[in-house]
């Protein structure tokens, strides 16, 4: 009887399960900007086509990222993005309609423009002389006055 229970198939409920696609439960937020198997030797940005927002992040390294068919975007979605062509985008305006694109930068070419922002802004924190800043009385800020 012991060997019949060590050759127990699972029951067909688990089975079953494992073949259903994963639900999304109704009534909650989706996170529709995750993005899944994204290559690891690069940092991700969603940009929005704002102003000069895009040609800047051109500028430092950043490139748009392409329909690969390992790329998946969107919680509970199949592919979720809302592009036509090739480059991947989201619609993602609430008040006036804006798109977004998907962006990636090579992980080493992004560290070297972090620690080079990072050494401007020090620079610039150096030279400030602390005149836009307000005096500190008793731990607050300003000042009050009573007549």
């Amino acid at each position: 009887m012991s060997a019949n229970k060590a050759n127990k198939v699972q029951p067909r409920t688990k089975q079953v399960e494992s073949k259903r696609p994963k639900r999304t439960k109704v009534g909650r937020a989706r996170d529709i900007l995750t993005v899944d198997n994204k290559d690891p030797s690069k940092v991700y940005r969603w940009v929005n086509d704002s102003g000069t927002n895009i040609m800047r992040h051109k500028e430092i390294g950043y490139e748009f990222v392409h329909k690969d068919g390992n790329l998946t975007v969107g919680e509970g979605r199949d592919n979720g993005d809302d592009s036509l062509g090739s480059v991947v985008t989201k619609e993602v305006g609430r008040r006036a309609p804006m798109t977004a694109y998907l962006m990636a930068i090579d992980k080493n070419l992004f560290s070297e423009y972090r620690e080079e922002a990072e050494e401007e802004i020090q620079e610039i924190e150096e030279t400030m002389d602390g005149s836009h800043q307000r005096d500190k009385i008793d731990g607050g800020y300003g000042t009050v006055k009573i007549e």
